[in-house]
């Protein structure tokens, strides 16, 4: 589920229908998140784009052209959002699909 169009390539190929990213999930991560969680990587990282964590298997270019989403997330609660010290998305070479990420907190 990606809430955002940054966190996905290519921006313009995607819709509201498209799975991962209709309106009930986009309204559910946003509702999680007005809540008291924070999105880590946002956090350290603010509007960055051209980092995902997620590849499509079935695009054997996919991962070459880094035409990705970002889907995978660490929240945490806003109340130790300032602790925060690494999001990150690990290289997983030339396996597409999920790449582990990377989470340290202080």
């Amino acid at each position: 589920m990606s809430p955002i169009r940054k966190s996905i390539w290519p921006i313009r190929k995607i819709t509201v229908a498209s799975a991962g990213f209709t309106d009930e999930e986009r309204q559910g991560f946003s509702q999680l998140l007005a809540r008291g969680f924070t999105d880590s990587f946002r956090f350290l990282h603010g509007d960055v784009t051209g980092v995902y964590s997620w590849w499509a298997q079935r695009v054997k270019t996919s991962k070459v052209n880094n035409s990705g989403w970002r889907i995978d997330y660490w929240l945490v609660s806003d109340r130790i959002a300032n602790r925060i010290v690494k999001s990150e998305m690990i290289d997983s070479g030339p396996r597409q699909d999920h790449t582990p990420l990377l989470f340290e907190l202080d």
